[in-house]
């Protein structure tokens, strides 16, 4: 038989045998994907960052492409994502791609990794050109939650990190306004500019004055309409509520360029003057909602927290559990706050929907009562476009797209493994137990071929009493590189590992050197192609045997004319069966423990004849491997 035609053959036989075809899966997996780096901010060079990794791998039914995270502090907010079989083909205008326009969006509350799942729709061999594109956003700032108090009695100014638990002084306040249990207060913070605003409280005329870091000075800003203890500075402005007398006024501030007041106007009567605060609380002011907390001159009211939007002027208010003052404030994370201003100084998270309060643990410390508070700068996170890296689009702008080689691999067999048994000599017992291994054959392409073939084999059994060497050999005359290792059945004590480059003629490399001792051995082979192959050979090449004591070799293609009860047949020195068979004991041919096997080489059918055992019973007919 000519070489060429095993590879028609032995797909043929191996349908005969029961073997199915082997489907396809991509050689990218899960634990071994590609990789490549995610960008940030790639439009300068000088301030890129890489935020983490794109990973792409397949399986038969879907390409993975997942985004992950491994900076610290940075987060995913949005991902787009596009597939295709050319990059021009990717949505795009003057060369800049188009993320609104992806096939694939995920708006995410800061994430550090997501997945996309896409449906196997290409053509193996495929190149896939993979644009993937995020928003991602740096929450340092989120790390700290600073706000900013005037300690009763001394009126000194601190920054206080609720998350951390330190505090800082900024500033002593220098009379006027006047020093007490209650005074400074009507504290505000303008980051923008660096000024804390405060109130002269309980004391005439009603003045607001500011502290100015650049200066380090006190000035006096202006008049405002009464006293005022609830306060914060939101968008430019100093917002205010009056009491006592008990009143509902919400007042806005702005200012001139100085610091000093240009407008002081009054809002709303925020709850219709249905409600009115002592105040015995405070405000805090975020995106134009006020959030209060205050000791309501109605009846029975109690403390309330109330919100009031600016623009649409909706008030709310609920009468909480905690029935204590708290001053609020946002701290620099965007966390409502709430300080105790009396006993042990504890600060509370405050829900902005319920009022319900969640004690911070630890207090800042020194443990400072704080008669008012104020907002810090609320973060503004860093949020920054990235690309997963790759070719750059000819547009004008940095993106990138990533090329992907659809690749492949092939399992032989495709479920279990493969029996291997052999016959070493001719007119033999035809019992294919002389040797017999097992064996797994994967294959990697790419469109152009195959580029690696992996191989494991165990030694099963040996009832000869000759030695063999067991090959396999690829006929075709390829460049390539093969690591072989044998092991011991647990794979814990290794005998072997070589090293072969093979540049001309066929690859052929010793599995087992000596059958007499390596039943039970695991050997694997990785052969890895120079350029991407088209083999004549299909699995399981030529596993072909040589005997120590006659000097001859059998291949996978010889046979020898054998009479059966069935008739008269040509059967290989070589069987390839599914490894759940078990082979006869030595010197029973195979015929009489497997009934159809004759039929099968003389008729063609069944091709299942191996599930079928018809030998006499109890008697076991093989001997259990290893």
């Amino acid at each position: 038989m000519e070489m060429k035609k095993v590879a028609l053959i032995l797909p043929i036989l191996l349908l005969l045998l029961g073997f199915a075809l082997p489907n396809t899966a991509m050689a990218h997996t899960e634990g071994d994907p590609f990789v490549t780096d995610l960008i940030a901010g790639g439009g300068n060079p000088a301030s890129a960052i890489d935020v983490g990794d794109v990973i792409v791998w397949n399986d038969a039914d879907y390409l993975y492409v997942k985004y992950v995270i491994t900076e610290p502090d940075w987060c995913l907010i949005e991902t787009h994502l596009h597939v295709d079989t050319s990059w021009q083909t990717i949505p795009q205008k003057n060369g800049n791609p188009i993320p609104g326009h992806f096939d694939y969006s995920m708006e995410h509350e800061c994430v550090t990794e997501y997945t996309y799942e896409i449906p196997q729709t290409w053509v193996d061999g495929d190149t896939l050109y993979i644009a993937a594109h995020a928003v991602v956003m740096d929450t340092s700032c989120y790390q700290t939650a600073i706000l900013y108090g005037i300690e009763r009695y001394n009126g000194k100014v601190y920054g206080v990190d609720v998350l951390t638990g330190t505090s800082w002084e900024i500033f002593d306040n220098i009379p006027p306004p006047p020093e007490g249990s209650a005074t400074p207060n009507g504290l505000a913070y303008d980051g923008v500019n660096g000024r804390f605003y405060y109130t002269n409280y309980q004391n005439t005329p009603y003045t607001l004055y500011f502290w100015e870091a650049a200066t380090n000075t006190e000035y006096v800003a202006g008049y405002i309409a009464g006293h005022v203890a609830g306060a914060d500075f939101w968008d430019g402005k100093y917002y205010y509520i009056t009491g006592p007398p008990p009143t509902d006024d919400l007042w806005e501030v702005e200012f001139n360029t100085d610091g000093t007041i240009a407008s002081n106007t009054k809002v709303d009567d925020i709850a219709n003057n249905e409600h009115g605060w002592t105040f015995n609380g405070d405000i805090a002011v975020k995106d134009g909602v006020v959030y209060g907390w205050g000791l309501c001159g109605m009846s029975g009211h109690g403390y309330e927290f109330f919100t009031y939007d600016i623009a649409t002027k909706a008030f709310s208010f609920v009468k909480p559990s905690y029935q204590q003052s708290l001053q609020l404030t946002f701290g620099s994370n965007g966390v409502l706050y709430g300080h105790r201003s009396g006993g042990a100084g504890a600060f509370y998270v405050v829900d902005t929907t319920t009022g319900g309060v969640t004690l911070v643990t630890p207090t800042p410390c020194p443990v400072r009562l704080y008669t008012d508070c104020a907002s810090g700068m609320i973060c503004e996170p860093i949020i920054e476009t990235a690309w997963g890296f790759g070719t750059g689009f000819p547009g004008k702008n940095w993106a990138t797209y990533i090329t992907y080689g659809w690749e492949w691999s092939e399992r032989w067999p495709e479920t279990g493994t493969a029996y291997i048994g052999y016959e070493d000599w001719t007119g033999g017992d035809f019992d294919y137990n002389d040797f017999g291994m097992s064996m797994v054959v994967t294959e990697i392409y790419s469109s152009d071929g195959i580029e690696e073939i992996d191989i494991r084999c165990q030694g099963l059994v040996k009832l000869a009493g000759w030695h063999h060497k067991i090959h396999i050999k690829m006929t075709d005359s390829v460049t390539a590189y093969v690591h072989l290792e044998e092991w011991d059945k647990t794979e814990t004590t290794q005998y072997r590992s070589d090293d072969y480059t093979f540049t001309t003629g066929e690859i052929d490399v010793l599995l087992f050197d000596d059958t007499a001792t390596d039943v039970g051995h695991i050997t694997t082979v990785h052969i890895a192609f120079e350029d991407p192959v088209d083999l004549t050979m299909a699995p399981p090449y030529d596993p072909y045997i040589w005997v120590y004591n006659t000097g001859l070799t059998y291949h996978i293609d010889d046979t020898q004319s054998k009479t059966m009860p069935a008739g008269t047949a040509d059967l290989p020195y070589i069987l390839v069966v599914p490894v759940t068979w078990l082979p006869p004991a030595e010197q029973r041919s195979i015929w009489t423990v497997y009934g159809y096997f004759d039929d099968y080489y003389v008729s063609g059918s069944p091709a299942d004849w191996y599930d079928t055992y018809t030998g006499p019973n109890p008697t076991v007919p093989y001997v259990p491997y290893p």
